[in-house]
């Protein structure tokens, strides 16, 4: 999936690494499990609710496509459909590789179409995580007191918003004081130092969306939006299965199974994920094989949803290259006929 040029390099340790993470957390989740009551929990879902929790997720991902625009600077703003489609392309990269190196392939993607560095683009990708995190904290914060009375110790996710909100500040100091080192001349650092120096500029470069109040307030909005959506289309998966389903379980399986997806492990963050929702939700007297139903059937259907959006968007993305690169085979070799027949599409 990677156009010739620059290479993305994945190191060689990330998939055995990731898929022992997974397996040791898939042991975790289902150890106990009554594999009889999960495959038959599985058979009676209910079709009609998760085709409703897939629209709600795909009005969720029209929204991300625009919130990641809003984090590049107007004269290097993508479209909204490069935008869309290369996000895509990076979630897709997630399920398929490890550590979730599909936000690396994302950020290579971007940097080829717009022309602009790697380091650039993943500073926007770094602060799209961010204001992701900020806003799952900031909804189990609001609806802390019914959360609350399930889930004991809930201020560490409170410091963890904390954490997140410094984590900013930093960001934007570090931003500010590039703006006013810029503006003084001072001779350029040679060799490996210089490099890093150039890159770690070109980062912080890429933060500029902290320097507008408009924009980091529409950026907080969708934000907002887009995990309230997330957690209904969470919310409606479980619905599918016969049992009650309160809103506030399905919050909680949605913040803390996200929590979950943060760390490291196999493609597709599997194993992580499942482990999170079957410890969240005991709480709410679920049993296991019902708990792992649901983390199954939310996993598999934002798989399906993430990897054939994703590579729909890869084929297109490579085909706009394909056809850009014409006009240069037409000079070279006798036009747009000539390269059609000689394979050039």
């Amino acid at each position: 999936m990677i156009e010739p040029g620059k290479e993305l390099k994945v190191s060689p340790w990330q998939l055995p690494v990731g898929l022992l993470i997974s397996v040791a957390f898939l042991y975790l989740a289902a150890h106990n499990l009554s594999w009889d009551a999960f495959f038959g929990n599985l058979r009676r879902v209910n079709l009609g609710s998760i085709g409703l929790a897939a629209m709600i997720t795909a009005v969720a991902y029209v929204l991300r496509g625009f919130r990641w625009m809003l984090f590049f600077q107007k004269t290097e703003r993508p479209s909204w459909l490069d935008s869309m489609r290369v996000m895509l392309v990076g979630y897709a990269g997630n399920n398929i590789l490890p550590a979730r190196a599909g936000e690396l392939l994302r950020a290579h993607y971007m940097a080829q179409r717009m022309g602009m560095s790697r380091s650039r683009v993943l500073a926007t990708i770094v602060l799209e995580r961010a204001f992701d995190a900020l806003a799952l904290v900031a909804l189990l914060i609001i609806a802390l007191p019914v959360v609350g009375r399930r889930i004991p110790h809930l201020e560490g996710v409170a410091w963890l918003g904390v954490c997140l909100l410094l984590m900013l500040i930093a960001l934007f100091v570090a931003w500010e004081v590039r703006g006013r080192r810029r503006d003084t001349s001072a001779p350029p650092v040679a060799g490996f130092v210089g490099r890093m120096l150039r890159r770690a500029d070109d980062f912080v470069g890429g933060l500029h969306t902290l320097g507008s109040h408009m924009t980091l307030l529409g950026i907080s909005g969708l934000s907002l939006a887009i995990w309230t959506l997330d957690a209904l289309s969470f919310w409606q998966t479980m619905r599918a299965f016969p049992v009650a389903v309160p809103w506030d379980a399905a919050l909680a399986v949605c913040v803390f199974g996200n929590i979950g997806t943060m760390i490291p492990a196999g493609p597709g963050a599997v194993g992580t994920f499942e482990f999170a929702v079957v410890a969240v939700l005991k709480p709410w007297g679920y049993d296991a094989s019902v708990s792992m139903g649901m983390a199954v059937m939310i996993h598999l259907l934002q798989f399906l949803l993430t990897t054939g959006a994703g590579f729909i968007s890869w084929l297109t993305l490579t085909r706009a290259v394909r056809i850009k690169e014409y006009p240069k085979a037409g000079r070279m070799g006798g036009g747009f006929a000539a390269g059609r027949r000689s394979g050039g599409a």
